[in-house]
């Protein structure tokens, strides 16, 4: 058993490293060893009743039960790693005529069936008759390596649990149902605002099916002089709220009128930030906000 949750995480540690062929050689690998330690277990069955050790042999077969579920999880991680190259290799222009939102969609299923499974490993190695099999002689030996697996699986389901929530971000933020247009804004942080720095200047892109097709980028001084000749012609998009008319005065003295790009950022809060830049923008085709 020890030596299939060997392989297990050897074969986990290959697919952080993208080595998808020797993933799956050491998960074979461990199943092998899982095959050899559940007919070992099974022969030896009879026996632990015999001794009134039922507690023992529930611990071992719950044990082998979650090296049987960390296989399977383990296994749709190389699956999701496999789609997550494909789709890089079409973003990239490597391979054509993928079908993104299948790979994507496929993607984000490996990813979420396979963080079900690492859940399940962990609250199996929790129960009680693991526990106390485990933790007291004859077999608290293996108990440090229990210990040590436990760590690196919720390691393991956290970053499990990161890749899943950016495959379902992924498709929109991609472009794969469409166009998108983002707005990238700087920030120096030598000049502190509520959102870390001051906004010295902007560039937005378009990405389309995982592909940057257009791109600008402007000083934010020359943002607001379009938002001044707005506010000189029509109207102003927002007005300014009270501590930037008080603390903030044109050049001039005279109190603010126009609520400047520059000085959006009045909110600690990054997304209300966010929103109201872009409400401040004369643009509506912003498709989201990425600060820097």
């Amino acid at each position: 058993t020890l030596t299939g949750a060997y392989f297990v995480r050897s074969s986990y540690e290959y697919v952080i490293k993208s080595d998808l062929i020797r993933a799956e050689s050491r998960l074979n690998l461990a199943e092998q060893a899982l095959v050899l330690a559940s007919s070992s277990h099974k022969f030896l069955g009879p026996l632990y009743l015999v001794a009134h050790q039922q507690e023992k042999h529930q611990g071992i077969l719950q044990l082998l039960n979650s090296g049987t579920n960390a296989i399977k999880g383990t296994r749709l991680l190389i699956e999701a790693a496999d789609d997550g190259r494909i789709l890089l290799e079409a973003i990239t222009g490597k391979a054509k005529g993928i079908a993104l939102n299948s790979f994507a969609t496929s993607l984000k299923s490996n990813l979420i069936r396979a963080e079900t499974e690492l859940a399940l490993v962990e609250a199996q190695l929790k129960t009680s008759s693991v526990k106390n099999t485990f933790g007291a002689p004859p077999l608290i030996w293996v108990k440090p390596a229990l210990d040590n697996s436990m760590k690196k699986l919720q390691t393991a389901r956290m970053h499990v649990a990161t890749a899943r929530q950016l495959s379902v971000l992924m498709p929109d933020v991609l472009g794969f149902y469409g166009k998108r247009t983002f707005l990238v804004i700087f920030q120096n942080n030598m000049e502190l605002r509520p959102t870390g720095g001051f906004i010295t200047a902007y560039a937005t892109l378009t990405i389309s099916n995982g592909q940057v097709s257009a791109t600008t980028s402007e000083d934010i001084y020359r943002l607001d002089e379009k938002l001044l000749d707005v506010c000189l012609t029509k109207i102003c998009p927002l007005t300014p709220p009270s501590p930037i008319v008080k603390y903030l005065p044109e050049v001039s003295g005279k109190p603010r009128s126009a609520w400047s790009m520059r000085d959006s950022n009045i909110s600690p809060d990054l997304t209300t930030s966010a929103v109201e830049f872009e409400a401040d923008s004369t643009s509506s085709l912003i498709g989201g906000v990425q600060t820097k």
